[in-house]
């Protein structure tokens, strides 16, 4: 590890230790009673939880590196085999809420009563969510199975390596944001809808709430950021593979693991780390909603304070009573 990505690395300790804390925050919000009954809302808590896990492992990861100054995953083959294999089940599960979360979205501001009938279901959405849960756990199980420790490098076995490169691109690179991209914009055409005179669609009154709506816009700048800082890591796997039998000059492996650590570990984590920020300044209700639980704790602080004191002020004239002598 040079000393630029050293420094960079230490940084990225303190920025991943950082985020977990403003997605337990997201957490504490979306997973109040009244936001759990909506799906977007649900999976906004979902991504959430799942940012936590993702920067975690992260933390970890980076923590053991610079604590024993070499990549514990080429020395360790259990290590080796799990590390990728729960990191990349993670984003898949994650990248799957966003895209639920976008059709959430999207069919809350349908125009069809059957399809926002539908995403109103919870129990229904219950098991949905777990099924991608154990679903992307069970399909990435090839990732331990084709991953090796090599010449003490952690490395994908031969062609797998290609396999991997364009699977991450078609699935992460292309099919997610496409998916993502398509639920928003035909979210914004059903709300632009909405924002003429009143709808009567269906013998019902179509009307989203200034809650919902902000959702939407909150959900709408996650998607963009997430294609941002996500979209390099799938090129980046693929020109890996693609060069990995060409003999490169020191400089060029200098600079490639530069970029690669960047969009592998630094740029990558950040979708994990910004949706506190992105939901913070976008949404007033959100806003709101912090600054009410900010209240409770601090009222319920005070309370604790006034009824320690006056335990205090209760024992210490209880000791100043005089006591009564009583001579026989």
């Amino acid at each position: 590890m040079t000393s630029l990505e050293l420094i960079f690395s230490k940084i990225l300790i303190v920025l991943l230790l950082i985020g977990i804390f403003p997605n337990i925050i997201n957490c504490i919000i979306f997973y109040q009673n009244r936001f759990r009954r909506n799906a977007c809302s649900l999976s906004c808590a979902l991504v959430s939880t799942i940012n936590i896990l993702i920067l975690i492992q992260g933390f970890i990861q980076i923590l053991l590196s610079n604590v024993l100054e070499s990549d514990p995953e080429n020395s360790n083959l259990i290590y080796c085999k799990t590390r990728l294999y729960i990191r990349h089940s993670l984003m898949m599960i994650n990248r799957s809420y966003t895209i639920f979360a976008c059709f959430a979205c999207f069919a809350l501001s349908s125009k069809r009563v059957n399809l926002r009938l539908l995403i109103n279901r919870i129990n229904l959405i219950y098991y949905f969510i777990l099924f991608i849960f154990f679903f992307w756990l069970i399909v990435c199980i090839h990732i331990p199975l084709n991953t090796n420790i090599v010449n003490n490098q952690c490395i994908m076995n031969g062609i797998y390596q290609w396999i991997f490169s364009i699977y991450l691109v078609i699935i992460a690179g292309i099919i997610s944001p496409i998916l993502m991209i398509i639920f928003i914009y035909f979210t914004l055409k059903n709300l632009k809808v909405l924002h003429q005179p009143r709808q009567i669609l269906n013998n019902q009154s179509l009307r989203l709430t200034k809650r919902d709506s902000q959702l939407i816009r909150m959900l709408l700048l996650h998607v963009i950021i997430y294609i941002i800082t996500t979209s390099l890591y799938p090129i980046n796997m693929f020109y890996e593979a693609i060069t990995q039998n060409i003999n490169k000059s020191l400089e060029r492996l200098s600079i490639e693991n530069f970029i690669l650590f960047q969009t592998t570990n630094f740029i990558f984590y950040l979708n994990n780390i910004s949706p506190f920020f992105v939901y913070y300044f976008v949404s007033l209700t959100f806003r709101l909603e912090l600054k009410n639980i900010w209240l409770i704790c601090r009222n319920r602080n005070r309370i604790a304070l006034v009824h320690h004191e006056t335990f205090l002020t209760d024992q210490t004239n209880f000791r100043r009573q005089p006591t009564i002598a009583v001579i026989s």
